[in-house]
């Protein structure tokens, strides 16, 4: 019989991801700051994948050396410090802030969340991940809509509010519900042959189309939908 506690973790973790980073989407005009320009916006968003470009070999690394589960743990607490500063953020440069830690926790969730797939579903890894990319697509789904939803019936804090809970179910997982994992590993890979590995450039070139057709609009959409008299629940 398959042990599900490592997909189930995994699965709301990649749910809690993604549901903070489209929470945050059509909240954003509405922050404590006042209403941000086109170029604020998109720095803003670009803060983000600055987190998730430096932070992923970073976690990819340590994760080799010291498992993880320890990178899971970091995950949420800078998820954790996401919400926080998004919640009360005076400043636009705390805000810049929040969203570098959001994309640096989305790397220490990501990384370590589908090596823990791969090294505990050896044979059934493939299913699996897809199982736990349910998560995702499910977090995808609900933070627009859930987030609109919450700030038309409790203004900017509530929102943050519930995230703030629902994070707190996720730490709660990860610290008591996740294995500890194997042994971490002290091998070396050459980070050269890794990029030169087809099977590594291909997807990665893949990802880098998708990601860049939809940052180029992202951005833009929550401040153009407000300029036709769209609140934050119609954004979603």
């Amino acid at each position: 019989m398959k042990d599900w506690r490592v997909l189930g973790v995994v699965a709301y973790a990649l749910l809690m991801d993604d549901f903070i980073y489209e929470l945050v989407v059509p909240l954003i005009p509405n922050t404590p700051v006042g209403k941000l320009g086109d170029d604020r916006m998109a720095l803003l968003y670009g803060c983000y994948a600055l987190g998730v470009l430096l932070a992923t070999p970073c976690f990819g690394y340590l994760g080799s050396r010291f498992g993880c589960k320890r990178i899971m743990l970091v995950g949420v607490s800078l998820s954790s410090l996401t919400v926080a500063l998004f919640w009360w953020a005076p400043s636009y440069d705390l805000l810049q802030v929040a969203r570098f830690c959001q994309g640096a926790a989305s790397a220490a969730t990501w990384t370590a969340g589908l090596a823990l797939i791969a090294e505990h579903y050896v044979k059934d890894r493939v299913a699996m991940m897809g199982y736990a990319l349910v998560g995702n697509t499910a977090g995808s789904m609900l933070g627009p809509i859930l987030g609109g939803e919450l700030f038309q019936l409790g203004g900017y804090s509530l929102p943050f509010m519930v995230t703030a809970g629902l994070v707190a179910v996720d730490a709660m997982l990860r610290l008591f519900v996740l294995p500890g994992g194997k042994e971490p590993s002290n091998a070396d890979v050459p980070l050269l042959s890794l990029l030169r590995d087809r099977a590594i450039l291909v997807p990665a070139f893949a990802v880098l189309l998708a990601a860049f057709a939809w940052g180029a609009i992202e951005p833009f959409l929550p401040a153009q939908l407000g300029r036709f008299g769209a609140n934050p629940a119609g954004s979603a």
